[in-house]
């Protein structure tokens, strides 16, 4: 399947591939789940890169990764699965000594083309391994088990008991059934999570590996991680706040299981707008909201909302979207988010 690219072309692409040299240093950053993995694994099967950066959403995107490039000289940049509107300040600043080439599916209220970055852009259904795997195999032979597993974690709540249709619905050949997909996707997920800060450990046994069994030694990582899913889809039921059909939950985790556990109570209550509130120990709390039957708007509602907290952002995708706060900021998130919720629904 071809994507239908919003912005930015194949063209582009291979022409920012051509203009690669041997003097050049590449770098690629992408976001740390497996879709953002699984995207820069395919990148760097054909770029061989300099350095590897996976990294998580949050306050100064890019911005906190410029001094590492420029201590490595990178001039070539590759960015995956990240939005820009909140980095053009560091846009600017990276591309004073790289060009970028970024690839997402985020929604966007700029095209970030420039005479030194290429801003290519898809529709929010279409994962940024996708992408990453249908532009580099053409260049290269890249194994279509690698984005199986990126596509599959992205897009798991419409696959979930369909697996073998993902590999119909994106011409892949199909590799393992879609049973094993799914289970294979939730363990490496959790794996990823427990790694969480050194996701690098997920990405080089994906670079290493030979075959999908290279990669099962990982699925034991996650145990930990899933008992702590289980603990809080749990808890939610007893313990969230209930302002009509807005359900608000504060809690604080030992891994990162925000986004699934958001994903699986929403897809019980899915004409509920759910929000969660994860406290973290520096000073950010990050926000997630969802809503399965889309007719709310939640990617406007943390949008709405974060554009009058200071030192916030948010956003995303009609049916799910996230964001940050800063702490202090909590209480008055919960005042305001009942404000604006109220209003959409009038």
């Amino acid at each position: 399947m071809k994507p239908e690219f919003i912005l930015g072309s194949e063209d582009k692409f291979y022409y920012f591939m051509s203009e690669i040299d041997e003097e050049d240093k590449v770098a690629i950053i992408s976001h740390t789940d497996l879709d953002g993995v699984t995207s820069a694994v395919s990148a760097a099967k054909v770029l061989d890169p300099d350095l590897v950066i996976l990294s998580d959403y949050g306050v100064n995107n890019l911005g906190k990764h410029v001094e590492k490039l420029k201590k490595n000289k990178i001039t070539k940049l590759f960015v995956f699965d990240f939005h820009l509107d909140n980095d053009e300040e560091n846009v600017r600043e990276i591309n004073k000594f790289a060009d970028i080439l970024v690839l997402d599916h985020h929604p966007f209220d700029k095209d970030h083309n420039s005479a030194k970055t290429v801003y290519i852009k898809c529709e929010s259904k279409i994962p940024a391994c996708y992408m990453s795997y249908y532009l580099f195999s053409k260049i290269q032979k890249i194994p279509s088990w690698i984005v199986s597993f990126g596509l599959m974690s992205d897009l798991f709540f419409k696959y979930e008991g369909k697996g073998d249709k993902i590999y119909e619905d994106f011409n892949l050949p199909k590799v393992v059934s879609g049973d094993l997909l799914e289970e294979m996707t939730k363990k490496l997920a959790s794996a990823l999570i427990y790694f969480g800060g050194n996701e690098k450990e997920v990405f080089d046994a994906f670079m290493k590996a030979k075959s999908i069994d290279n990669l099962k030694y990982l699925e034991s990582f996650g145990i930990e991680v899933d008992e702590e899913i289980d603990f809080f889809t749990n808890d939610f039921e007893t313990n969230h706040e209930e302002f009509g059909d807005l359900w608000v939950y504060q809690f604080n985790p030992k891994f990162r299981i925000k986004s699934i556990v958001i994903s699986k109570v929403s897809m019980v209550h899915k004409d509920k707008t759910i929000v969660f509130i994860k406290e973290n120990d520096n000073g950010i709390f990050g926000i997630s909201a969802r809503r399965q039957d889309q007719k709310k708007d939640v990617n406007r509602l943390l949008r709405e909302l974060t554009a009058e907290i200071p030192n916030s952002s948010g956003g995303g995708h009609k049916a799910a979207a996230g964001g940050w706060i800063p702490a202090e900021q909590v209480e008055r998130f919960k005042d305001l988010i009942r404000e604006k919720y109220e209003e959409m629904n009038n």
